[in-house]
């Protein structure tokens, strides 16, 4: 499943740089093509397209691996081992490439991920500095609700008390206060959007909550050359 995931998201991402000739260089050939026609054997069965199997497939594949991670990394707080084996630096391209392409819902299970990878003990500045890059992207400009409250939780979890040379080298802690602003555009957006939906309004709601105490939380206890 994660193989797939990687092909199709590498596709995906092709395409969006490069055009449909890009995405077809992406896909490969061999295995590959086989598994674009078993695609097209299985959407022609059914009212769906290929894009909608491939996203259905991402989607169950990411599902799957984060329960798989966060049931390893809760057994891992109470003295198990195995998460850091279940998830490594060098899944950190592949989970990075998910989160930034495709459904909502494969994006927020990438960074679920990401932000488990993230917050080991063992795993590079480097690594923390490319999920950094990455959430504050996605704060930068990301209108889906549901990714902007996951990227979030991640910055949440990552860099409260951990990654400190990621979050001076990213001045962190400016961008956090840039998009306290931005966040009241985001849920005026939304109420908009989807009606006033109160399961999202209330997550915004207390997404934006949590930013606050996170900010006061760091102005109290500053990493050392953040900014």
């Amino acid at each position: 499943l994660a193989a797939r995931a990687a092909r199709q998201t590498q596709r995906q991402a092709a395409a969006t740089a490069g055009g449909p000739a890009a995405a077809a260089a992406a896909g490969g050939e061999g295995g590959a093509v086989e598994e674009e026609e078993d695609d097209d054997v299985r959407a022609a069965r059914g009212d769906v397209t290929k894009a909608d199997v491939d996203d259905e497939a991402l989607e169950s594949a990411t599902a799957v691996m984060l329960a798989l991670v966060r049931r390893a990394h809760g057994a891992a707080t109470k003295g198990a081992s195995g998460v850091a084996e279940l998830v490594t630096e060098a899944h950190a391209p592949f989970l990075l490439l998910l989160a930034a392409h495709g459904r909502p819902e494969i994006r927020i299970n990438a960074l679920g991920m990401l932000a488990v990878l993230a917050a080991l003990p063992a795993t590079s500045p480097a690594t923390q500095l490319a999920v950094g890059r990455l959430v504050l992207g996605v704060l930068a400009g990301d209108s889906e609700p549901r990714v902007v409250c996951e990227a979030l939780d991640l910055i949440f979890d990552v860099f409260a008390d951990g990654a400190h040379a990621a979050f001076a080298e990213l001045h962190m802690m400016q961008a956090l206060r840039d998009f306290g602003g931005r966040m009241g555009a985001l849920m005026v957006q939304a109420r908009g959007s989807r009606d006033g939906d109160p399961d999202t309004m209330e997550m915004l709601e207390l997404a934006r909550r949590n930013l606050r105490r996170f900010i006061r939380y760091k102005e109290r206890n500053p990493a050392p050359g953040a900014h």
